[in-house]
């Protein structure tokens, strides 16, 4: 499980800030949020089964989002790349002192009963810290601590445990954008694979806005399972969508890419020539019988809401770490909340699957505890802070929405006289 992210120096983050999973000792409430923690170090703790991020526009909420995803995607693909290749490197840009700084990144999970501490530090030409965890016991045990001195040259310690790491060492120093991590999952370093698996797959990524029928088609022609299609299926003839059936079609992808053969090589063309692109039917029901409709005919509140239970449902069954930017976006609070909802059930939630996720819409904190939501405040410097609703003193009676609404806890926009000037005023 998720227990903690933190990042420094990246995007509109300017000094550390941390969303945290492990639910307060001091909150009476809401109990089917939380999961008891078998890990060393964390036995004493719950942790939660989502947290919230709410705040102004251009506050960072996605910034926060953005950052976990930058992680996953060092850790999966930085040893890939070309010896010229440069990191994507996304420093604070407002004061002269971070230009240039490394951005840094450290997450707390679990895999199993097994807890791991992670951080990756960076510019764009190469990393500069690298440093893993792991509490099988109450003390941490270091895995490996990789770091680059002023000089340029890399430096790897290891224990006795790790010494098969040794053979890293000589391709960081050619490929200093490499994570170690990466690297050793490349080579099949047993050790790290556990770790490196969970960030690499179990990390998981879901964008309203960029929900189409494609996006679940594959789902109900059955790629994830035939439990997955069919929930997919029922979820959407009970979400009062005016859906009573969908139903996969596959298309010849090239036919699907109008123009595409303008750009693509002859080659290339004969490689996709059979691929098939899956998309979906929606059925409606008539005075004279059911009406099938194509995806262009659904709106695209309806593509999102399907797009996101899609991911909900995989990352259920996986029991994976789901982050949702902006979950409401296109779609009624309701719905929106019967998503979040699913991850406190415990009859679906099986598995324990985690959700991050930001909003707008207040009335979602309403389905939370405390210490599951946290604020943005972007300040006059231009950097980003993160703080829990926790920390104000919230009456267990009240409505968080409420308070939130009338500005109790700032993250909220200041917009009197916006259009003054327009007006004449």
């Amino acid at each position: 499980m998720l227990i903690e992210f933190s990042v420094e120096n990246y995007g509109s983050i300017r000094d550390e800030q941390t969303v945290s999973f492990v639910a307060s000792k001091y909150f009476k409430e809401s109990d089917e949020w939380m999961v008891a923690c078998g890990a060393p170090g964390l036995k004493s703790e719950s942790i939660l089964k989502a947290a919230s991020i709410f705040g102004a526009n251009a506050s960072g909420k996605s910034t926060v989002v953005d950052a976990l995803d930058h992680l996953q995607w060092l850790v999966r693909f930085s040893a890939g790349l070309m010896p010229d290749m440069a990191l994507p490197y996304n420093p604070f840009k407002l004061d002269s002192d971070h230009r240039l700084a490394p951005s840094t990144f450290k997450i707390i999970f679990t895999v199993g009963d097994v807890r791991y501490d992670y951080e990756v530090s960076h510019r764009s030409e190469s990393v500069t810290n690298e440093k893993l965890e792991r509490y099988e016991t109450g003390r941490s045990q270091l895995m490996f601590h990789r770091y680059t001195d002023d000089a340029g040259s890399v430096h790897l310690k290891l224990t006795s445990k790790m010494s098969g790491l040794k053979k890293v060492q000589q391709f960081l120093e050619n490929k200093p954008t490499s994570l170690v991590m990466s690297r050793a999952a490349q080579e099949g370093f047993e050790p790290l694979m556990a770790p490196y698996n969970w960030i690499a797959k179990h990390l998981r990524f879901s964008e309203p806005d960029e929900k189409d029928a494609s996006s679940f088609g594959p789902i109900l022609d059955g790629a994830e399972g035939d439990d997955i299609r069919s929930d997919l299926i029922k979820i959407a003839a009970h979400a009062d969508l005016g859906i009573v059936g969908i139903k996969s079609k596959s298309e010849p992808f090239l036919e699907r890419m109008s123009g595409i053969e303008q750009v693509l090589s002859q080659e290339a063309l004969e490689r996709f020539k059979d691929m098939p692109f899956k998309t979906a039917v929606f059925t409606h029901s008539a005075e004279d019988g059911d009406v099938d409709f194509e995806s262009g005919r659904e709106s695209v509140g309806t593509l999102a809401f399907l797009g996101v239970v899609a991911d909900v449902l995989i990352a259920l069954r996986d029991g994976a770490v789901l982050s949702v930017d902006e979950i409401d976006r296109s779609l009624h609070p309701a719905l929106a909340r019967e998503i979040i909802r699913m991850f406190a059930d415990e009859g679906v939630n099986k598995k324990h699957a985690q959700l991050l996720f930001t909003a707008h819409t207040p009335q979602l904190m309403d389905e939370l505890r405390r210490d599951q939501v946290w604020l943005t405040t972007k300040w006059g410097n231009g950097a980003t802070t993160i703080e829990p609703l926790s920390d104000y003193s919230v009456r267990k009676s009240e409505r968080k929405s409420i308070g939130y609404e009338l500005g109790r806890y700032g993250a909220v926009p200041y917009v009197d006289g916006m259009y003054a000037s327009l007006a004449g005023a």
